[in-house]
């Protein structure tokens, strides 16, 4: 509300449940629904697997969910070719997408950096 960042306490699980099989309902309900659905994932599928699915289904901005379209959107390149650098922006831009694309603003530009370096 504030135009704050914002923050998470959901696992990469919960978040990865959220984007492929929820709403974005901020509801008590679908939070519940979410976890029972996050321990199931949690105990058929590899924390490579889950982390793979939340690459592939997460908001990168600039029209773009999942990795690999955000790294053409981004670099114009397959995200294979990322190097460590460009791999650490598009991880930034999991915390929120519209609070750290440098070119929508200069205030965005000096988070993105902030969060590079700390990624």
């Amino acid at each position: 509300v504030s135009g704050a960042e914002t923050q998470s306490g959901s696992t990469i699980t919960q978040q990865y449940v959220k984007n492929a099989y929820l709403s974005q309902d901020q509801t008590l309900s679908r939070k519940f629904t979410e976890m029972l659905i996050a321990v199931k994932l949690d105990n058929r599928m590899s924390k490579d697997e889950i982390l793979e699915g939340y690459l592939n289904t997460s908001w990168f901005g600039r029209g773009t969910y999942g990795i690999q379209r955000a790294a053409q959107a981004y670099y114009g390149k397959e995200v294979s070719q990322l190097n460590a650098s460009e791999g650490a922006f598009l991880a930034s831009l999991l915390k929120g997408a519209g609070l750290y694309d440098p070119t929508l603003s200069d205030a965005n530009r000096k988070r993105a950096v902030e969060r590079w370096e700390w990624t």
